[in-house]
């Protein structure tokens, strides 16, 4: 599927670029709209289809057939480290995802003069918010006014816009993204991109409709 979408294919945006510290480790692998070869966790789509309903779309995802081999999973943080770890990443040294050191001020002298020096070791769970409304899309590509149309439940429809007409190479006056009710958010409806709002390459291809964008599980 990557080479269907070709130049689209591409890792999202940050909403948030990292802080210009010297010495910064920060390897950029964000969501990407489709599955490259070897998937992962993150349920990237293995396929598209379009098509006239839902029912001719069900019938043609169950022709699909797909053979996976599951791989060794990095499932520790602090093994994730280690020298014999499985890489998540195949063109990256290690898993290191982000690193930043950040100092003010004269520490050793301070600490020379402290009374007492408290040291801690934090633990952060994994933690997600899930709202009762769902996600949707419905994409329009009009061809005479060359302009795409996206209705999107999305916290940051301006942020959304204006990425989306870079991957599909247009102005942002020929990208509109509508943010209809949306309902419970709670911060990750704001992240950008979900792979179904890069998707949207098979709605410049003459079909001249809306294309309502749905996930299937595998």
């Amino acid at each position: 599927m990557q080479n269907d979408l070709g130049a689209y294919w591409q890792h999202g945006p940050l909403l948030v670029p990292p802080p210009p510290i010297p010495g910064i480790i920060f390897n950029q692998r964000t969501q990407v709209p489709a599955c490259q070869g070897q998937g992962s966790p993150r349920r990237e789509p293995l396929a598209v289809v379009i098509a006239e309903n839902r029912y001719i779309a069900e019938d043609a995802l169950d022709d699909i057939v797909v053979e996976l081999e599951h791989l060794p999973a990095v499932v520790d943080l602090e093994g994730g480290l280690d020298a014999g770890s499985v890489k998540v990443h195949d063109d990256l040294d290690s898993n290191m995802s982000a690193r930043v050191r950040q100092t003010k001020g004269d520490y050793a002298r301070a600490a020379a003069k402290a009374d007492r020096i408290i040291k801690r070791r934090f633990r952060y769970e994994h933690g997600i918010s899930s709202p009762i409304e769902t996600r949707g899309v419905v994409a329009h590509w009009d061809a005479r006014g060359n302009q795409m149309t996206i209705w999107d439940t999305t916290q940051a429809p301006v942020f959304v816009r204006n990425g989306l007409a870079g991957v599909l190479g247009l102005s942002e006056r020929q990208s509109r993204v509508i943010a209809p009710f949306v309902g419970g958010g709670f911060g990750p409806k704001i992240m950008m991109f979900y792979p179904e709002e890069v998707v949207l390459r098979g709605c410049r291809c003459g079909f001249n409709r809306p294309i309502k964008l749905d996930r299937r599980p595998a």
